[in-house]
């Protein structure tokens, strides 16, 4: 039985949130052996969820959507972000010219603000699954003809300005992802006992890890124009969203997660400002350098920046209660 409050879909919100503590314990500075685990699937996750939510509508329509959810809130803290951006320049010499290429997205570089990427590389993979779901071509042989220009466009080192050699790459797990809607596939995953499909999931999850370091030993990064092998990203990260899926079906609503959910928008566009602001307090201030690679220094960072979030939305929501609380 699949659990749904009030129009949201519970196990959406829980492996929402788990993917984004996945993307702030990625960015938390971990050893390889916890990176390869973390990145082996957890923005294919993303994508493949964004896929099972995509709706149909008028291509003009998709595309003012999408610009509102995606584009402005990109460039709106990549110009918060410019300031920032300024003083890096100045300490390791980058041209004005680069910073306007990371601000455009031009070059392969957002800038110091790296998460924001995700954003244009996103509308992207919307714009375009929009426009190849209008022709009515089957959707298992556009995955398979995507997945063949994401090997060429990945294994020839072609790049698009824009992040769109990333979009071309990644734009199968949200086909996946719709097609698993369409076919029903997380509704028959659904009928399997909790008592199987709990540590199916834990097992399928912890695979990628083992699997990642066994095959690729180096961190996948989309970003960064380095996936290993494709074929093994993809059944990789394939088995890690199957993990996910089957841990979370059933489990009821974690308040944790669903609050990091509803504001994974806002988490990823402000979290390296929470990472710089830790380690920048914690060499002023404790005279303690975290800038080493390794799981002391991940957890420190990892759990600071999450209390800060927390910190932050229990202020937020107090304000919002004491708004609507009519005066006696």
């Amino acid at each position: 039985m699949l659990i749904i409050i009030k129009k949201r879909i519970v196990w959406i919100d829980n492996i929402k949130g788990f993917a984004m503590l996945l993307i702030i314990l990625g960015h938390s500075f971990p050893p390889d052996t916890l990176k390869i685990w973390v990145y082996s699937f957890h923005l294919p996750l993303f994508f493949f969820v964004s896929g099972y939510l995509f709706k149909k509508r008028p291509l003009d329509e998709t595309i003012k959507r999408k610009t509102k959810s995606l584009l402005i809130p990109y460039f709106v803290t990549a110009l918060l972000s410019l300031p920032v951006g300024y003083l890096i320049l100045r300490v390791i010499g980058k041209s004005a010219t680069e910073l306007f290429y990371d601000f455009f997205y031009l070059n392969g570089s957002v800038g110091w603000n790296v998460p924001i990427w995700f954003l244009v590389v996103l509308f992207w993979i919307e714009i375009i699954f929009a426009i190849i779901y209008s022709l009515n071509v089957s959707e298992l042989l556009v995955i398979a003809l995507t997945l063949v220009a994401g090997y060429l466009t990945y294994t020839n080192k072609i790049f698009i300005p824009f992040g769109l050699n990333i979009a071309i790459w990644l734009l199968p797990f949200y086909q996946i992802g719709h097609v698993f809607k369409e076919l029903k596939v997380i509704e028959k995953i659904g009928k399997i006992e909790t008592k199987i499909l709990i540590p199916v999931g834990v097992m399928l999850i912890f695979a990628c890890g083992v699997f990642g370091n066994l095959f690729t030993q180096t961190v996948p990064e989309p970003y960064h124009a380095h996936l290993g092998n494709y074929i093994i990203y993809f059944t990789v990260a394939l088995v890690g969203i199957l993990g996910s899926i089957c841990f979370f079906i059933k489990i009821k609503r974690i308040n944790i997660l669903n609050t990091i959910s509803k504001n994974s928008l806002f988490i990823l566009c402000t979290q390296y400002f929470y990472f710089w602001t830790i380690r920048f307090i914690s060499l002023k201030f404790l005279n303690y350098k975290l800038v080493q690679t390794n799981y002391r220094n991940s957890m420190i960072i990892f759990l600071a920046c999450l209390f800060c979030y927390s910190f932050y939305f229990y202020i937020k929501n107090k304000i919002k209660v004491s708004v609507k609380t009519p005066k006696s």
